[in-house]
Parts: C-alpha cells; structure tokens; sequence
C-alpha cells in the first residue's frame, strides 16, 4: 500500500526530474564539445536527438502533473461569475472533457506506436532507437493523465459532497 502511495504522489515527479537532468546533461555536453570542436576535433550529433526526444517525454509526463495539480490553463471568464455549484458543474464538465481528449489521444497513439513496432518499423537517424519509444511517450503520457483526470473527478466530487470552499483550487508543489 505505500509503494502505491508513493507512486501516486511522486510518480510524475521523479519522472521529470531524471528525464530534465538528462536532457540538461545532454545540452551542456552539446555545448562544450561544440566550443571545443576546434581544438578536439569531436563532434556528438547523438546528443541534440536525445535532448529533443527527451523533452518530447518530458511534455507528456509533466502534463499529466499538471493534471494532478489542476494547473493547466483554462479559461474561466464564465467560471468566476457563478457560485459553488456552478464551479463543480464547470469543473466536472471540463474534466470529463478532457477524459474524452486523452482517451482519443491514447487510443490513437497506440496505433501508432502499434504500427511502428509490428507494420513500418522505424529507428531514428543517430541514435538508431526505435521511433515506436519516442512516440510511445504520447501513448504513457495519455494513459498518466487518464488516470489522474478520473482521480481528480473522484476528488471534486467528495470535495463538493464535503462543502469545500472551492473545487478548483489546490495547494503548489
């Protein structure tokens, strides 16, 4: 039971972290070798392919912490205008929308990542990994934000039925 605690709160976290600290290790190697070409005479073409690909994981994992923190950008012009009840409907409403969105796009993203595996397997230029693992981070990405879409549904609900203040407002990080 702690081990899925633990990865229901920091899951996403930790995720981000590793992958941002690769991708920064990867840009300052790209940095130093591109100022010391001259005198080095070497050149690492892998590393701009893996820091684009990592950032491509990065976005997908890190919107699904968004979803968890309620932080993605909305529009709430006629949100602010009605009272509690009208915030839960508004919320509820934009959440089960967006449940739809992700199922889509993760429904979608599998055949494709489907096809690349067993119909038109492809590798990346450089590195030669799979396209099916850079494209797989829509799929995992998707999936993240599925699942804490349907929590947060779950949570705005007992909020409402407890009379919390505000649906939508959570604590930072």
């Amino acid at each position: 039971m702690k081990v899925w605690k633990a990865l229901d709160e920091n899951l996403e976290k930790v995720l981000c972290g590793i992958i941002l600290a690769a991708m920064t290790f990867c840009i300052l190697m790209q940095v130093v070798i591109r100022i010391t070409s001259e005198w080095t005479g070497i050149s690492l073409a892998w590393t701009e392919e893996l820091a684009r690909y990592l950032f491509v994981w990065l976005i997908y994992i890190s919107s699904s912490m968004a979803v968890k923190l309620r932080a993605h950008i909305k529009v709430d012009v006629l949100r602010v205008a009605v009272g509690r009840r009208g915030k839960f409907i508004f919320d509820l409403i934009s959440n089960v929308m967006f449940v739809f969105f992700s199922a889509i796009f993760f429904y979608y993203s599998g055949v494709a990542v489907h096809r690349l595996i067993f119909l038109r397997p492809q590798s990346s230029p450089t590195l030669h990994v799979p396209m099916w693992a850079v494209y797989s981070a829509i799929t995992v990405g998707c999936l993240l934000m599925f699942i804490r879409l349907i929590q947060d549904i779950i949570k705005l609900v007992q909020e409402y039925k407890s009379g919390a203040a505000d649906t939508s407002e959570r604590e930072a990080l």
